[in-house]
C-alpha cells in the first residue's frame, strides 16, 4: 500500500513542491549571494537562473562574458556552464514530465540536453557580447537588438532539451505563447526585485524562481507528444543564420543614426517674451556629430527671436579663436582630449563675451562635460543642462586588443568582430577599441553612477529619454532635477516643450523632477529593462579602475 501511494505521489501533484523547489532554489542563492557581495545591481538576473531554455542559458552567458579574466577561465566557465546547465535542465524535465506520458531514458536526455545547451550557447553567444556593448555604452539600441534576438531564437529553441528533432521542423504555434509568458514573467521578477525594499531581495527573487514551474510544466504539456511541422526545415540553423546577417547589416541602422547625428542642433527660441538669459550658451554634440564651420553660433532659419548658440567643435579652435570644422571621426577621441578642447572654449567665449557660460550637452557631450568639470573646474560654467545623458556607462570592461588577459578578454574580440563586420556591410563607424570607448572602459568608475550627481558651484539639470529606460540599471539616486520627455536616445532640444524647460533652467527658474506618470513610468522601465543587462562588474575586481586617480 505503501508503495502504491508513493507511485501515486510522484506521478501527480506531489512533485510539485519539488519542482517549486527546484525552481526557487537558485535563485534565491543567487539573490543571496549578490547581496552578501554588496553587488545588488544584478539583482534583477536572479529568477532567470531557473527559466526554460534559452532564457536561462542567456542568463549564464552574461555573467560569463562579463565575469571571466583569461582565455582559459573563458573557456573553463563555459564548458562548466554548458554541462551544469544541461543537467538541471534534465532534472527539472523529469520532474515537470506530464503523467500519463512515456518520458525518455535519463541518458537520452542528458545527451540532448547536452547538444541542445551547447548548441543554444553558441546561438546565443554574439548577443551575450552584444549586451556588453550596451553595459558600456549605456546605448539603448544595444539592449533592444540583444532582447529582439533572444526572442525570435527562443521560438525554435524552447522545446529544445524535450523533443528528439529540436533542431529541425517547426514547433507548436502555443510554443510561441509561452515564449511570450516566459519573458513577462521574467520581466515581471525583474520589475519587483527592482522596486521592492532591500531586504525582500532574496524572498522576491525566490519567488520569481518558483513562478518559472509553471511555465516548465506548461511547456511540456505543449510539446511532448506534438509533432512538428515541415520536419524537415532547419528551423535553429536557419533562424541562427538569418539572425547573425540581421546583425551584419545592422550598420544601415547605425548609419541612419549618424547622419541624424550629423544634423546641426536647432535654435534655441524665446517664447511669449521669456528673458534673454544672462550666459553665453555653448553646445556639445554628440557621437559622430559633425560641423561644417559655416557659422559659429546656431542661427534660427524662421527668423524668430532666438538665443545664440555656440557650437563647440571636437577639432578646436583656430588661430582666431573660432571652432574649427570637424567630421564625425573627431567625435571618436578619448574624453580627455574632448574635455581639453573644451576648456579651451569655454575660457575663449568667457573673454569673448564677457559673460558666464552655460553648456547644453547631448549624449556623448554629457561625459565630455562631465570630464572636464571633473578635472577641470572653472568659475566660467554656471549651469549644465545634459541631453540624453549616457545616465550609468562603463558598467563592464574588456581589456585593450594587445592584451592577453584582463576581465571580459573574451567579450572584447568578439565586440572586435561583430562590429568589423558591421562596418563592413553598413558603412557604420562602430568600433570597440577607439579612444572615446577606451576612455569609458579604462576609468569606468569616473562615469558609472556619477552622471547625475552634482557639481559644486554649477546648477544642472538632466533631460532623459524614456526609452533610455531600458538600458538604466539600477544605481544611486540621481541627485539634481532630472525630466523624462517621452522619447528615444538622440532627441534634441527642437520640441517646444523642452525649449521652455531649458530657458527656464537658463534664466535660474526651479525644475521640478520626474515625479509624474513620466518619472513613473521610466522607473517601471529600468526596473524591468534591467532583467536583459549584463551584470555590471563589481569596481573593486578590476585592477585598472584601481589604478585611475583621476587622470584620463
Amino acid at each position: 500500500m505503501a508503495e502504491a501511494d508513493d507511485v501515486r505521489w510522484w506521478s501527480g501533484r506531489g512533485r510539485l513542491p519539488l519542482l517549486v523547489g527546484l525552481t526557487a532554489g537558485p535563485a534565491a542563492v543567487e539573490a543571496a549571494i549578490l547581496g552578501w557581495t554588496g553587488n545588488r545591481s544584478p539583482l534583477a538576473l536572479a529568477p532567470q537562473a531557473a527559466a526554460p531554455n534559452p532564457f536561462g542559458v542567456f542568463h549564464d552567458l552574461r555573467w560569463i562574458v562579463v565575469y571571466h579574466d583569461s582565455w582559459l577561465s573563458f573557456a573553463a566557465l563555459s564548458v562548466g556552464a554548458v554541462v551544469a546547465r544541461a543537467l538541471y535542465t534534465v532534472a527539472i524535465i523529469v520532474v515537470a514530465w506530464p503523467p500519463g506520458r512515456r518520458r525518455p531514458g535519463t541518458r537520452r536526455l542528458i545527451r540532448t540536453s547536452l547538444a541542445v545547451t551547447a548548441v543554444t550557447a553558441l546561438a546565443l553567444a554574439p548577443w551575450a557580447a552584444v549586451t556588453v556593448a550596451a553595459a558600456v555604452t549605456a546605448l539603448s539600441w544595444f539592449s533592444i537588438g540583444s532582447v529582439l534576438a533572444l526572442l525570435v531564437l527562443a521560438v525554435v529553441l524552447q522545446r529544445g532539451p524535450m523533443a528528439g528533432t529540436w533542431w529541425r521542423g517547426l514547433p507548436p504555434p502555443a510554443v510561441l505563447l509561452w515564449v511570450v509568458a516566459t519573458f513577462a514573467v521574467l520581466t515581471a521578477g525583474a520589475l519587483v526585485v527592482g522596486l521592492g525594499p532591500d531586504w525582500a531581495a532574496v524572498p522576491v527573487a525566490a519567488a520569481g524562481g518558483a513562478a518559472n514551474a509553471p511555465l516548465w510544466r506548461g511547456l511540456l504539456g505543449t510539446v511532448v507528444g506534438r509533432r512538428a511541422r515541415l520536419p524537415r526545415l532547419p528551423a535553429v540553423p536557419a533562424v541562427a543564420l538569418v539572425l547573425l546577417l540581421a546583425l551584419a547589416g545592422s550598420g544601415a541602422v547605425a548609419g541612419a543614426g549618424s547622419r541624424a547625428a550629423a544634423r546641426p542642433p536647432p535654435a534655441l527660441v524665446l517664447r511669449d517674451g521669456t528673458e534673454h538669459p544672462r550666459q553665453a550658451v555653448l553646445y556639445v554634440g554628440g557621437y559622430d556629430s559633425r560641423y561644417d564651420g559655416s557659422t559659429a553660433s546656431v542661427p534660427d532659419p524662421a527668423g524668430r527671436t532666438s538665443i545664440p548658440v555656440h557650437r563647440f567643435s571636437y577639432a578646436g579652435l583656430d588661430a582666431q579663436g573660432h571652432p574649427r570644422p570637424y567630421a564625425a571621426a573627431d567625435t571618436h577621441q578619448s574624453l580627455a582630449r574632448s574635455a581639453d578642447l573644451l576648456a579651451a572654449q569655454v575660457r575663449e567665449i568667457r573673454r569673448r563675451t564677457g559673460r558666464p557660460v552655460a553648456l547644453l550637452g547631448h549624449s556623448e557631450g554629457t561625459l565630455v562635460i562631465r570630464t572636464y568639470l571633473e578635472r577641470d573646474p572653472r568659475p566660467e560654467v554656471e549651469a549644465v543642462a545634459l541631453l540624453s545623458p549616457l545616465t550609468r556607462p562603463a558598467r563592464a570592461y574588456y581589456p585593450p586588443a594587445h592584451a592577453d588577459t584582463g576581465w571580459g578578454i573574451a567579450a572584447g574580440w568578439q565586440l572586435r568582430i561583430i562590429f568589423a563586420v558591421v562596418n563592413r556591410t553598413g558603412g557604420a563607424r562602430l568600433g570597440a577599441d577607439t579612444p572615446f570607448v577606451r576612455s569609458l572602459l579604462d576609468h569606468g568608475p569616473r562615469y558609472r553612477d556619477r552622471m547625475l550627481q552634482p557639481v559644486p558651484g554649477v546648477r544642472m539639470i538632466a533631460v532623459l529619454p524614456l526609452l533610455d529606460a531600458v538600458t538604466d540599471t539600477p544605481g544611486p539616486r540621481p541627485r539634481i532635477p532630472v525630466v523624462v520627455v517621452p522619447e528615444r536616445h538622440a532627441m534634441d532640444y527642437g520640441r517646444a516643450r523642452t525649449q521652455r524647460l531649458l530657458v527656464a533652467f537658463l534664466n535660474g527658474m526651479p525644475v521640478t523632477p520626474a515625479n509624474g506618470p513620466a518619472g513613473a513610468a521610466y522607473r517601471v522601465l529600468g526596473a524591468a529593462g534591467a532583467a536583459w543587462q549584463a551584470p555590471e562588474l563589481a569596481t573593486g575586481l578590476n585592477p585598472v579602475w584601481q589604478t585611475d586617480r583621476g587622470s584620463s
